[in-house]
């Protein structure tokens, strides 16, 4: 292992914390001076945009600091401490961000960045606070960083990043993958679910009511319980893990049993398309989020055909324009749904179309399970090649 001397960022580097301008005077913002949030830190390598801006007058009446191009960012407060950037532009910052200056040139930027980023884990474990956890700007300051010269700073940094390339390359491949069988499913729902003919409610019940559960439950029986969360943006099924007595959630929760098609009403999750088809559920019951309109087929649609014309763009844009609410908490309408016009071919041309959009189904879905763990070993990767570079072994 290589024997380098450190440093401390304080000895070779000038540090600043950002500043927030009061929000409520008109003079301070949208001037133009980019002003970079703690959370617009995402690692990046070279930051030239974001989403406000601050004016001279902002500056000068706050710690803000108009810092220059290449400068290091790390967040300071909360989940996001420890994440980093690198500026491509002059800029200023918030005050949840620590910027790392080299005004004495001793150090490559990408070299300390990549330190930053091997040693993120160490630095998190440092955090104090309560729930607002965060690390100090002298925590920062006294971090030892290991110098070797100028010359083989550049060389650990290509060496890095000729690696991360690839690593990136392999992400970026596997995203396509998903893309493509993503665009090649809503092509088959839009081909498919084109011409509507039946109104969603001539062909199912839209939001049953529950008092017909009485009839079959006593207040002491156990129900399925399903929070949003449960239900996927990408699957039909779900899993109703959770149990509740009838007695409690009769009164707060939304009713509905095996076999009824869930369709999220409420934005985010509606354009997100979480939605689902109850299965399994105990004694045949659920109740839960009510921020979902429960639709029960009556015999001319199969369950997963009304899901997957659900799943349309055409009903997603549909709602979308239907939506009522405030900005912050939009909803889809009970009769936007039942209003909205669907197919409803033969039983047995519905089924193959559900054979064939399940197999889709499925097939996205492997994709995603294995970029995610494909990503988490190439993280793995990353990391592992960081603690060679700074062992002096790449």
């Amino acid at each position: 292992m290589a024997k380098w001397a450190t440093k401390k960022i304080k000895d070779i580097a000038s540090t600043h914390s950002g500043g927030t301008p009061l929000k409520w005077v008109k003079e301070n913002w949208n001037g133009s001076i980019p002003w970079v949030k703690s959370g617009e830190l995402n690692d990046n390598l070279d930051i030239t945009s974001c989403t406000e801006s601050i004016s001279e007058h902002g500056i000068a009446v706050s710690p803000a600091k108009i810092l220059p191009k290449g400068t290091i960012l790390i967040s300071m407060y909360g989940s996001i401490t420890g994440k980093l950037g690198i500026l491509g532009m002059k800029a200023a910052t918030n005050h949840a961000i620590c910027a790392i200056e080299n005004t004495q040139s001793l150090f490559n930027e990408r070299f300390m960045f990549y330190y930053l980023l091997y040693t993120r884990d160490k630095i998190r474990s440092n955090r104090v606070g309560g729930w607002q956890s965060s690390i100090k700007k002298s925590y920062i300051e006294n971090i030892e960083i290991p110098l070797p010269s100028l010359e083989v700073q550049n060389q650990i940094v290509a060496k890095l990043e000729n690696i991360f390339d690839k690593i990136d390359l392999s992400k970026m491949l596997l995203q396509e993958n998903i893309q493509s069988a993503k665009e090649l499913m809503d092509s088959m729902l839009d081909e498919m679910f084109a011409n509507g003919d039946t109104k969603v409610s001539e062909a199912c019940i839209v939001n049953p009511h529950k008092r017909e559960v009485k009839s079959k439950l006593d207040e002491s029986d156990l129900v399925s319980f399903v929070p949003m969360n449960v239900i996927s943006e990408d699957c039909v099924d779900f899993n109703p893990c959770e149990e509740k007595r009838l007695l409690d959630v009769y009164e707060k929760y939304t009713y509905f049993m095996d076999n009824d098609v869930l369709i999220a009403r409420v934005n985010p999750c509606f354009p997100n398309k979480k939605a689902g088809i109850a299965k399994r559920l105990k004694n045949g019951i659920g109740f839960g989020t009510t921020e979902v309109h429960v639709l029960r087929p009556n015999g001319k649609v199969l369950p997963e055909w009304l899901y997957f014309a659900l799943q349309s763009s055409k009903f997603i844009e549909y709602g979308k324009l239907n939506y009522t609410g405030s900005s912050r908490l939009k909803r889809v309408p009970k009769k936007v749904v039942a209003d909205f016009k669907i197919p409803v071919p033969p039983i047995d041309i519905q089924e193959d179309g559900v054979e064939k959009l399940l197999s889709l189904q499925l097939k996205l879905n492997s994709l995603k399970q294995e970029y995610v763990e494909k990503v988490a070993n190439l993280e793995v990767l990353k990391l592992s090649v960081l603690d060679k570079a700074f062992k002096g072994d790449v």
